[in-house]
Order: C-alpha cells, then structure tokens, then sequence
C-alpha cells in the first residue's frame, strides 16, 4: 500500500518539460475535431480574443502613419507580454501544484496545430472526389478563405495541399520549435506573434501601418520553423511512395521567395515539389509542376504531413533522450 502511495505521488511530480512535449502531442494527435471543441478553453481562442479587442479599441484610421504605428506596436507589446506571461503562469503551475503537469500539458496540446490540418484537408478531398463542387468550396472557404469559392476542382486541390504545408510550418514545426527554445511561455509568445499577424496584416488597407510591426514580426519568427519544416518534408518524402526529394528540395530553394508569405515558401515549396505540383499563377511555386491535381494529390499530401509528423516527434525524442543522459 505504502508502495502504491509512493508511485501516486511521484506521478503527481512534473515530468521533464520534452517529455510533456511528446506528450501534448500525441494528446493532439488522438483526438479528433469534434473532441477538440474546447470553447472558451482553447488557449489560441484566449490570443484571437485578446488580439481582436486590442485592434478594436487602438486601431484608428484617422490617426496618421506614425501614430498607428506606434500603437500597433504598443499591441504586438502588450500581447507577447501577456502571452509570454500566461506560458509562465502555467508552468508555476505544472512546477508547483500537484498534477499540475496535467494542465500544462493540454494547454500545450492547444497550442499545437497537428490534427486538425488533416482533418480539413481530408474534408476538402472527400468533397471533390463526390463530384459536389458546391461542398468542396464550402469547406475550402473554413481553410482557404473567401476565395476558394471561386475556385476548381483542381484549384481546390492545389491550395489544399498548399494549406497543409503551411500548417505544417506554422502550426505543427512552429510551435514545437518555440516550445524547445523558449518552454511554454516562447511558444505562447509564438502564437501570440502569428496570430496578431494574420489578424493584422500590414498589406491590408485597414491595416497599414498598424499592423507593420505584427506582420513583420511573425515573418520572422516563422522562418525557421518554415526552413526546418521544408528539410523535414523532403526527409519526408524518401518515406512517401511518388513523393521526390529531389525535387522538393529544389523547388523549395527555387521558388520560396514566390509565395505571398516568403518564410512560407520553404515548406510549400517542398510538398509541392515532392508531389510535382504548382500553385499559384503561372512562375509560381512548382512552376513547371502539374495544375491538375485531384483528390489524390490530397491524400499523398496528407502521407507526407503525416511522415513529417513523426519525423518531428522523433527529434523531440532524440533531444529528450540526450538530456537524459547528459
């Protein structure tokens, strides 16, 4: 008995921050869309949130250049500090309380972008392949915005497929990369960063100056998430039946600095060179790779997300393994 009580309270001691890692993402990886409907719970709906009130309240188009850029500013401040303050918060509490640890980790687990992406894309897929346009568009628009209710079957594809690396940069290889750097308050921080710039983005006329500061600060901090996640891709994709390193890794140091946001160039690059695809307009990334992509194209996009997903898992492993032993 004594034994038993011994081994709970153990349990109850946070683990090595790696570990919970590896732990935040399996948790991600396991439950599906409907269950990871957590409301008001979710961290990155607390940053959209605070993002949204902060541009409401400071945002002013009758302010001249430098006085909206001053308090965009002063919100890309205020929302790093808070985030970053928030990541601590959590981890005194994973340090401090009892199974604390717990908490921490599906915080963690929210904050990473993994399932979902294949979720929607297979969504996506599954509506081409019926033959219903009409439901393909209206999913694409959930991920792709308001434009993909103009597109194609193949154009739907195509963007798809563009969309998952994307997320697979930002969401998956962002986050983790944030988090063995900086623990949970650099990945808070992280989030905090590329959401303000999605929210704000500086080439849109509401914008402008307000949001010059956030969007060139999550350039910034995605672009190495974005390099790393272009070289795992093409790891990837020796793993991938159909899929060509070679090629990803050529057009993703071809045509990165094609893509409306360049850092993201380095994973869009490189699944659409692995799959010999094209997106965008004529020159874009994979210029010179097949416009006709199918559901097909999907679903090896999906293989190769997938691969790359443990590949990362795997680093997390290796790195929580030589801290061990060090």
């Amino acid at each position: 008995m004594d034994g038993l009580q011994i081994n709970f309270q153990s349990l109850s001691v946070a683990p090595e921050a790696l570990l919970l890692l590896l732990g935040a993402l399996v948790l991600d990886l396991v439950m599906s869309g409907r269950a990871r409907q957590w409301g008001n719970l979710d961290p990155t709906v607390w940053l959209i949130a605070a993002t949204g009130v902060l541009e409401h309240r400071l945002n002013r188009a009758d302010r001249s250049p430098g006085k909206r850029l001053f308090r965009g500013t002063v919100v890309v401040v205020m929302l790093v500090g808070g985030a970053w303050a928030t990541g601590w918060g959590f981890t005194m509490v994973a340090e401090i309380l009892p199974f604390g640890w717990v908490v921490f980790a599906g915080v963690l687990a929210g904050l990473i972008v993994q399932r979902s992406p294949i979720d929607e894309a297979r969504t996506v897929g599954k509506a081409i392949a019926s033959g219903g346009l009409g439901p393909a568009r209206a999913q694409a628009v959930l991920i792709l915005g308001p434009r993909a209710a103009k597109l194609d079957g193949a154009a739907l594809a195509r963007n798809t497929v563009a969309y998952l690396a994307e997320q697979l940069a930002d969401g998956l290889v962002g986050s983790v990369f944030w988090f063995v750097l900086l623990g949970l308050p650099g990945v808070f921080a992280y989030r905090a960063i590329r959401i303000a710039g999605v929210m704000m983005p500086e080439d849109n006329r509401q914008f402008e100056a307000f949001g010059m500061v956030a969007t060139r600060l999550s350039n910034v901090v995605v672009m190495l998430p974005a390099v790393l996640a272009g070289v795992l891709i093409a790891a990837a994709a020796v793993f991938s039946p159909g899929a060509v390193p070679a090629r990803a890794l050529k057009v993703m140091g071809a045509d990165r600095r094609k893509h409306p946001s360049p850092p993201l160039g380095w994973s869009v690059g490189s699944l659409v060179g692995a799959l010999g695809l094209a997106v965008g307009s004529v020159g874009a990334v994979g210029s010179g790779g097949r416009r006709d992509a199918s559901p097909a194209d999907i679903s090896r996009a999906v293989y190769v997300y997938g691969i790359t997903g443990l590949l990362t898992f795997g680093l997390v492993a290796v790195l929580a393994l030589a801290r061990f032993m060090a």
